[in-house]
């Protein structure tokens, strides 16, 4: 679908209008891309997921987003992983998942609402984004770094979310002295439906 026809879909809370930033095409890829990959329609999906470019060793392709014109609701974990390349997700209504693990390049932004039943961690890196216009429901979310574009609520002050202290969260085998979180570890459990967190968390 072209570009602005794709945009268009968008809620009109969360479109580009000239003075907007929320979904900056020119500051990822240069251009506007040539077209936008698009789904009709709600999208459930049983059990794991694993979306972007990050998760095929020597694949990367600049340019390419995908919208989602409705729910996406994930009966599972669902991981957003891009590697050195920007793969844009859009989702026009809510998300829905058991964990949702944000890694590296991801880009992903939700018009409605996010609803993690468990873990939200965000481990972005330079363009990284996750942005939510709706509410914010977790249990608990987890950030490896401090100084990256996470906006729940649509705002940069996270819609009064703060990140939780790891150690307070996590099992020991998922911690990691440099960045707080094991990342692939924590990913490996939760695809093998393990335990990650302590019971309670303190």
């Amino acid at each position: 679908m072209p570009f602005d026809e794709a945009l268009a879909l968008l809620p009109q809370g969360s479109r580009v209008d000239g003075t907007a930033d929320l979904f900056e095409f020119d500051a990822l890829f240069g251009d506007d891309p040539e077209r936008v990959f698009v789904h009709r329609g709600n999208l459930a999906v049983s059990g794991t997921i694993a979306i972007g470019n990050g998760h095929d060793e020597g694949y990367g392709e600049d340019g390419l987003v995908y919208l989602i014109d409705g729910d996406l609701s994930v009966d599972g974990p669902l991981h957003f992983y891009n590697d050195g390349y920007y793969v844009a997700l859009l989702v026009t209504g809510s998300v829905t998942t058991e964990n949702l693990f944000c890694s590296s390049e991801c880009w992903l932004l939700v018009a409605g609402s996010l609803t993690v039943s468990d873990l939200l961690v965000t481990d972005l890196y330079e363009c990284g984004s996750l942005r939510v216009q709706g509410s914010t429901t977790t249990r608990a979310w987890l950030n490896t770094h401090g100084d990256v574009d996470i906006r729940l609520r649509g705002d940069c002050d996270h819609g009064g979310h703060v990140a939780a202290d790891p150690a307070a969260v996590l099992l020991p085998e998922f911690l990691d002295e440099r960045s707080g979180v094991a990342m692939n570890n924590l990913v490996a459990a939760a695809y093998a439906d393990r335990s990650m967190t302590r019971e309670p968390m303190r």
